[in-house]
């Protein structure tokens, strides 16, 4: 297929996928509801802790502003495919795509965006009002380069995490039941991610793992780029990290989906 036949099958594709999203809308607030609980009670403990008087590298400020655009970021660079490949794999619902023209990734990605585009609109009215009880702490003074640092961050995050998810659902051509990884790289995730304790609080001697740990360039870097004084060196070197994870885990995904492919055989139907 050429490219603008991919994006037209894509695009239809996306349409159908904002029709099936709306169809729940109460389930969507309701989990975007969830999703903001969780910087909100992270700022909470953080902001408690350093008015007991713990001593931390950054100020409320800083945290502050960081948890209230980490909703935003952690939305833009989501995805969730790696939960459902392994069963359309077990189930045998991947063979109707197999006969088809285009690739399973053509839905997997108009999902995704479908999914963002109406999460967005719950998620911006309670980002809003997150900002709003603590407008007075939420400062970001950065110049517009940091912003398109910020932004190609971000899309660079989502390509890598997109990536990591389809790399982790290619499990389900060897292994019948893949819940244990996905449980695992959740765990995994929750603490190396940045969403709850923000990888700059992680003490010293572990600073050298922490940067270097794909988890971080989901969001965190991008985070990092614009609200932190990073030297040349630090941000050449997320930069290069960055784009390899992203890279390295797309291209190792494919590998692996072209792999199970040839060894693929249905159960289901």
């Amino acid at each position: 297929m050429t490219i603008g036949q991919t994006l037209r099958v894509i695009r239809r594709l996306f349409a159908v996928n904002i029709a099936n999203t709306l169809a729940y809308r109460a389930e969507f607030f309701i989990y975007m509801f969830g999703s903001i609980i969780t910087p909100i009670m992270a700022l909470m403990i953080w902001r408690a802790t350093l008015t007991s008087g713990a001593s931390l590298p950054v100020d409320t400020r800083y945290l502050t502003t960081y948890f209230v655009l980490s909703s935003l970021a952690a939305l833009v660079t989501s995805a969730w495919h790696q939960m459902w490949l392994p069963s359309m794999i077990r189930d045998g619902k991947l063979s109707i795509w197999l006969v088809r023209p285009g690739s399973v990734f053509f839905e997997i990605v108009a999902n995704n965006l479908a999914e963002k585009a109406i999460k967005f609109l719950f998620l911006a009215p309670m980002v809003g009002i997150f900002w709003w009880f603590y407008r007075d702490d939420v400062v970001v003074k950065a110049s517009v380069l940091r912003w398109i640092g910020f932004t190609a961050c971000l899309l660079f995050g989502a390509l890598f995490y997109f990536s990591l998810q389809a790399l982790i659902g290619t499990v389900g051509f060897w292994w019948q039941d893949a819940r244990a990884v996905d449980w695992f790289a959740g765990m995994v995730q929750a603490i190396l991610l940045g969403g709850i304790v923000p990888l700059v609080l992680f003490p010293d001697w572990a600073q050298g793992f922490v940067n270097a740990q794909p988890y971080r360039y989901r969001f965190a870097f991008a985070l990092d780029v614009l609200l932190r004084d990073m030297s040349r060196q630090e941000l050449v070197t997320g930069f290069i990290l960055q784009a390899g994870y992203a890279m390295g885990f797309a291209m190792l995904a494919r590998w692996c989906w072209l792999r199970g492919l040839r060894s693929y055989s249905a159960v289901g139907g």
